[in-house]
C-alpha cells in the first residue's frame, strides 16, 4: 500500500539538531495519525555525522528511509527525495522544523 503522506527531510550537516531529537519528534508525531505515512531523510552530502545517525535511526523505525547524496544544495536534494507523482508529498526541512518546535508551533 502507497502511504498516504510522503515527508522529504533534506539535510546537510545537521549532526547537532539530530542529536537533540528533532528525528524522534517527527516519528513520534507522525506514529500518532490515523493515516498511512512514510519519512524520507535525504543528506546532502554532509561532512559530519548526519548521515550515521539517520541510518542508525532508520535501521531501528519503520517507514523512516535514509537516501544519501552528493551535495549539491537544498534544491537538488529535495528533488532527489521526491515520492513519485502518485503520491501526495509534504515537503519540509529540518531547519524550518526545528525553528517551529522551538515556537511551540507542531508540522
Amino acid at each position: 500500500m502507497k502511504p498516504y503522506l510522503s515527508v522529504v527531510i533534506p539535510a546537510y550537516n545537521e549532526e547537532y539538531n539530530l542529536r537533540t531529537g528533532v528525528l524522534e519528534s517527527v516519528y513520534g508525531y507522525l506514529d500518532k495519525q490515523k493515516y498511512s505515512w512514510e519519512i524520507l531523510f535525504v543528506d546532502d552530502g554532509s561532512s559530519d555525522a548526519t548521515a550515521k545517525i539517520a541510518g542508525e535511526f532508520a535501521k531501528k523505525h519503520n517507514n523512516f528511509f535514509v537516501l544519501k547524496e552528493p551535495h549539491r544544495g537544498k534544491g537538488g536534494t529535495v528533488i532527489a527525495g521526491m515520492p513519485t507523482p502518485t503520491r501526495q508529498p509534504q515537503l519540509t526541512s529540518l531547519k524550518k522544523y526545528c525553528q517551529n518546535l522551538t515556537k511551540g508551533m507542531m508540522l
